[in-house]
């Protein structure tokens, strides 16, 4: 069998290991109606999130505080392993994640922090701005005699 085959099969063979266990935001509405928070809708049936619903960077943990300390939703973490227990978000947990989010919201923009539906914009480049679009060429000043 050539080594590509080989090569190949082994990247198709099936894992022996269990996958890591990640856990999971289990979030529930405490009212009759549904309830949107961080651009999510929650019912009184829970919701399983996991990290990469809420985004990524600075926006994720502005999204995930949201949630935490909206009084009318009931946020867990789900711990995979052996009964996928449950349980609360801790106040010292929410202090260190707000305390973080301050402090990376100054490191990005002190003026204007960003917020969860409006991520900090990249910084912007010193110098003169090229606005001709790419798709086009630019306009020369020598032109060429036919």
């Amino acid at each position: 069998m050539g080594r590509y085959r080989q090569a190949a099969r082994e990247r198709l063979a099936v894992s022996e290991t269990p996958p890591v266990a990640v856990p999971l935001l289990r979030v529930t509405a405490l009212q009759e109606q549904p309830r949107r928070r961080a651009g999510l809708e929650f019912t009184r049936n829970p919701r399983d999130l996991a990290p990469s619903d809420l985004g990524g960077g600075l926006a994720a943990g502005l999204r995930l505080a949201m949630l935490v300390e909206d009084p009318q939703l009931k946020v867990e973490l789900v711990e995979h392993g052996e009964g996928g227990e449950t349980r609360a978000i801790s106040a010292e947990e929410l202090a260190d994640l707000q305390a973080l989010l301050g402090a990376e919201a100054a490191r990005v923009d002190p003026a204007a922090p960003p917020t969860p539906d409006a991520p900090a914009a990249e910084p912007v480049a010193s110098g003169p701005v090229d606005a001709a679009p790419a798709d086009k060429p630019k306009p020369s000043a020598h032109i060429p005699k036919a």
